[in-house]
């Protein structure tokens, strides 16, 4: 395997798959560097058939402060899987939902080629929600988009790693991670209990033959000036787990976001939104029940904890702001919230 870090293989070869696939000549100059290179290489390709993107998952992830041990040991296959993942799920959504097509997968190189999915004055939803614009329209896109992916996906076996068992496998790791991983001597010993407690009874009580995005979070989303939505970076969905889970980390980040810039109004409105279209897609499947709405707020408050104690903690959270999430996060771990406004009435 070539990796893309080579200056001279990585011209030779976006050159020559833009000429061969695109049958488009582009100039060094064409070619943006976008991802680090911690755990891939993700270069921006502009051409006169529009953008598209190489993505490289290089096969030992580089040791760094924001990735630790269970990130680091992911397959480097996880190009592989983004690339059944998008295949599986290609067509379920409308034209508010944008997905990337597959243009090209390169076995040997571990190189995969998507369309871009953010259009002309699109922005990346991190950076939106950093400064306090909470879109109704891309809220409510978000709880739809996983609603619908949960929808079509429940009781159907969708194998993305080979087997169930490597599902299960990668479905354990990020639920342990993002859970009971979580360590830090601030949070009191009740809510460390519920973080097990949620582990344990999400792993034995509440996996299901279900698509799970797995890392649906504002980084991976683009707000779209049409008010439409791209979502990005498959790499980590496992073909089980708990619906649940998905739903809370997206709505994790909200409430992250809300606590940041002191919970301006707009962010309830945005978040109910959220709920409402997940809701109203899942609603008649079976694993929709009383206790469903309560995992789903426990996730949400351990993605609070998790941004600032666990193995991917956020950079752009002000130590300053620690205490607040470690309240506000706590509260929703040991909550017993049933109703989306006793949900609201924690804050």
């Amino acid at each position: 395997m070539k990796e893309l870090k080579n200056d001279k293989f990585r011209d030779y070869y976006i050159k020559n798959k833009c000429r061969e696939l695109l049958e488009v000549d582009i100039d060094k100059k064409d070619i943006t560097f976008i991802d680090e290179g911690v755990m891939n290489f993700v270069y921006k390709v502009i051409t006169p058939k529009g953008n598209f993107y190489f993505k490289q998952a290089l096969k030992k992830a580089k040791h760094h402060e924001r990735i630790g041990k269970d990130l680091s040991s992911i397959s480097y296959l996880r190009i592989n899987y983004e690339k059944n993942v998008i295949d599986k799920i290609q067509g379920l959504f409308k034209n508010k939902i944008k997905l990337p097509n597959i243009i090209y997968y390169d076995d040997k190189n571990n190189i995969i080629i998507l369309t871009d999915v953010a259009g002309g004055k699109s922005k990346i939803l991190q950076n939106v929600l950093l400064l306090g614009d909470f879109n109704n329209k891309t809220a409510l896109n978000i709880g739809k988009f996983l609603g619908i992916l949960h929808r079509h996906t429940y009781n159907k076996r969708n194998v993305i790693r080979g087997s169930p068992e490597e599902d299960m496998k990668n479905w354990k790791v990020f639920l342990k991670m993002r859970t009971k991983g979580i360590i830090s001597e601030r949070i009191k010993k009740p809510v460390v209990y519920e973080l097990y407690n949620l582990f344990n009874v999400g792993l034995k009580k509440h996996t299901y033959d279900i698509l799970i995005h797995m890392d649906c979070c504002p980084k991976n989303i683009f707000q779209r000036s049409d008010n439409s939505i791209g979502i990005i970076d498959f790499e980590l969905a496992s073909g089980m787990g708990d619906p649940a889970y998905d739903i809370g980390f997206a709505l994790g980040h909200y409430f992250l976001f809300a606590i940041l810039k002191e919970i301006p109004e707009s962010s309830l409105s945005a978040i109910q939104l959220m709920i409402d279209s997940y809701i109203e897609e899942i609603n008649h499947l079976k694993f929709n029940n009383t206790y469903f709405l309560c995992r789903m707020v426990k996730y949400a408050g351990a993605v609070l904890l998790y941004r600032i104690a666990g193995s991917s903690p956020a950079l752009y959270i002000p130590k300053e702001k620690f205490s607040d999430l470690i309240r506000y996060g706590s509260q929703l771990v040991i909550s017993d919230c049933s109703k989306t406004k006793d949900i609201f009435s924690i804050f």
